[in-house]
């Protein structure tokens, strides 16, 4: 008897599970090229995998650029953690450090950053794009902010985590931010899409 297909094994599996990795990835670009079409914020084009996972290019001439991060991850791995997106523990105590916490540079959010450093005003957006969600405590640290117009509005604990991420972001070599301010501003337009 001769076998069919999927009756045998096959060798090795890496390209079909590399490519349901990005799976989702693709979903959100297919989407946001779709969006072209019916959005009322003119879109000029959508670039793939070209500065971040993928980039909309927006407004008139001169245009600007949206850049979206998108994290697909499964169910049993979880909501996104505070260290994951920051690349910095979160600061728990009100009690200032001696000396600021090190940024993993390898974080969604460090990440995110080079593209304000690199574009400047043409950077219209940053987005993060994620299927699984935020922890309650990330998500709650960022709807704070989203909600005020400076970091000295901010409740106490949220402060305290700000300006220990500020101090973390600021000393970074190079600096991920040249200031507190431009980290506030960052954080505060940052959109985040589940």
């Amino acid at each position: 008897m001769v076998a069919r297909l999927g009756e045998v094994e096959p060798r090795e599996r890496a390209g079909a599970q590399t490519g349901r990795k990005y799976e989702y990835q693709y979903e959100r670009t297919a989407r946001a090229s779709l969006d072209l079409l019916v959005d009322s914020c003119k879109q000029v084009c959508v670039y793939c995998d070209w500065h971040d996972d993928y980039v909309a290019e927006v407004g008139d001439p001169p245009t600007r650029y949206v850049f979206h991060q998108v994290k697909g991850r499964s169910t049993s791995q979880g909501p996104w953690t505070f260290s994951e997106f920051f690349g910095v523990r979160k600061k728990v105590s009100v009690v200032q450090s001696k000396t600021s916490s090190t940024a993993k540079l390898d974080a969604i959010v460090p990440r995110m950053l080079l593209h304000k450093t690199n574009f400047g005003e043409n950077c219209a957006g940053l987005v993060f794009v994620t299927n699984a969600g935020l922890d309650p405590s990330l998500s709650g640290f960022i709807d704070a902010i989203a909600k005020v117009g400076a970091e000295n509005d901010l409740p106490k604990e949220e402060q305290v985590v700000f300006q220990h991420l500020a101090r973390a972001y600021v000393s970074a070599s190079p600096p991920l931010v040249p200031s507190t301010g431009a980290l506030f501003h960052c954080l505060s337009t940052l959109k985040v899409l589940t």
